[in-house]
Parts: C-alpha cells; sequence; structure tokens
C-alpha cells in the first residue's frame, strides 16, 4: 500500500508559519490562542501518522480530498 498521506506535512507545516490575522511586523507570541489552537492540532495529526493510527489520522482530511504525490501523481480522494 502507497503512504499518501505523506506530502500533507508539508501544508500543515504551512499552517504553522502562516498566521491569518498577522500583521506585517508583528510577530505571535506562543501564548497566542491560535498559536496554541495549531500547536495542539500540529501534535495531534503527527501523533496519528507517526502511530499508523489511519483512523484518527484521516479525521483531519476532508473525504474528497485531492492530492498530488510528486511519484505516484493525482490522488482524489482520501480513501484512495
Amino acid at each position: 500500500m502507497k503512504n499518501v498521506f505523506v506530502p500533507r506535512q508539508a501544508g500543515l507545516l504551512l499552517l504553522l508559519v502562516v498566521r491569518l490575522d498577522a500583521k506585517p511586523g508583528r510577530r505571535g507570541a506562543p501564548d497566542d490562542e491560535i498559536f496554541r489552537t495549531i500547536s495542539s492540532l500540529d501534535t495531534a495529526v503527527f501523533d496519528a501518522f507517526n502511530r499508523c493510527d489511519l483512523e484518527t489520522f484521516g479525521r483531519f482530511f476532508i473525504a474528497d480530498l485531492e492530492l498530488y504525490h510528486g511519484n505516484d501523481g493525482l490522488t482524489r480522494s482520501r480513501r484512495a
């Protein structure tokens, strides 16, 4: 079985870097609510991934997810 979940790590990492409420020159403190929310979700998704808990991991993604993998091409659903 091919693992199509790995490239999603880049998208989750992007969530950590980009803040929707960011203002130029403003840096978020680790105690900001959005930081805590993203951090806890990041921990949860990677814990599930690292434990190969596909049921929990799958809850983080919509059923009709589309993913393009550099080796395997387009995948048009989470199930696939």
